[in-house]
């Protein structure tokens, strides 16, 4: 069995994979502690690549939706909460209160649920907590973080790709489109939701080069090729983005990488969670010179409130009171910067 701690800050979630290849997959799609952590191990996960002597569904209970949709069907079995995944063929069942167990006969498919079951625990725990999701970008500069908020188009993901493209070696990648905010002892607690990015071209042109995306996904461990709703890039698509030149800048269509591919193509490592340092606003000006002005502003407009994305399947998430207000009226007491220009990286730690 393969082992691995993977955690969200405030707890641990110990994973056992009786496969090497599906381990390694889980691992490299979603970043795992190196040497764990001092955080409690509340959870732990054992998958295997087989079928479970609880395939017999009995006692329906419910019909549930997966995160992508997929039809999952909870039911009662020998005393135990189950779940079947009709799609992917996969079976859940808690052997205690802490302890999942996950069996698929398809390695793919056991990658999915697993990596899914990890984040499903990480996130749910978090929003227990009274977190609040941010759309956003974020990089942390040791484990202060670095959160970048604005309307679309402003420059989130630009942002995030020059601090990780800038020489600093300090600088690493949180997370692209989402950003969990945790209120925690008099200070905000970061987690970079983790997932698939989606980077515009224009980007990706700009700071790290088209060229760098050639076999990214080979180059990369090939995880992306066994995510099943994920768009995967061909040398093709990226010869006929590099032909473009300059017009490339206006194609809408986003190129679809995970993490572990950001870090490989930036040279970067992942820090999944650290606290907050600053708000940064980005204003992407190609072409401007730069400006920083200190700023005061809600962040009321960048909150995720509509999570039918990511459904409670296993339902372990509560109902907590909304502290949306009491967190926004919080994060106002940190130092807020705009940015202005087509150079987005400055020395946020300095200022």
């Amino acid at each position: 069995m393969k082992s691995a701690f993977f955690s969200n800050g405030f707890i641990d979630v110990k994973v056992e994979i009786d496969d090497d290849e599906v381990a390694f997959h889980v691992m490299n799609y979603l970043v795992p502690e190196e040497g764990g952590t001092d955080n409690s191990i509340r959870y732990m996960i054992k998958a295997f690549v087989g079928k479970s002597h609880y395939e017999d569904r009995k006692e329906k209970i419910d019909d549930l939706m997966g995160e992508y949709g997929e039809s999952i069907v909870s039911y009662v079995i020998r005393d135990k909460k189950c779940y079947y995944n009709e799609d992917n063929k996969t079976t859940f069942f808690w052997e205690d209160a802490s302890i999942l167990m996950i069996y698929n006969e398809d390695k793919k498919g056991l990658f999915i649920d697993t990596y899914r079951a990890i984040r499903q625990i990480m996130i749910s725990d978090l929003l227990n907590r009274g977190g609040v999701i941010i759309h956003s970008s974020s990089v942390f500069i040791g484990k202060k973080g670095y959160l970048f908020v604005g309307s679309k188009r402003a420059g989130k993901t630009s942002s995030l790709f020059q601090y990780l493209n800038d020489s600093r070696p300090d600088v690493s990648y949180g997370s692209n489109e989402r950003t969990i905010l945790v209120p925690d002892n008099g200070r905000m607690f970061m987690y970079g939701w983790p997932g698939t990015a989606f980077v515009g071209v224009g980007t990706i042109k700009s700071t790290i080069g088209l060229d760098a995306l050639y076999d990214v996904h080979k180059k990369a461990g090939e995880t992306a090729t066994w995510l099943s709703q994920h768009h995967l890039t061909n040398n093709q698509y990226i010869d006929e983005l590099i032909a473009m030149e300059e017009s490339a800048y206006n194609v809408q269509e986003k190129i679809w990488l995970t993490s572990n591919e950001i870090a490989f193509l930036t040279g970067k490592k992942i820090t999944n969670h650290g606290y907050l340092d600053k708000v940064i606003w980005p204003c992407l000006m190609p072409g401007a010179p730069q400006s920083i002005e200190k700023v005061q502003r809600r962040m009321d407009d960048e909150v995720i409130t509509e999570l039918n994305f990511f459904s409670d399947w296993l339902g372990i998430r509560k109902k907590t009171d909304a502290k949306n207000r009491v967190i926004l009226d919080t994060v106002l007491e940190f130092p807020q910067y705009e940015i202005r220009g087509g150079k987005l990286v400055a020395k946020i730690d300095e200022l």
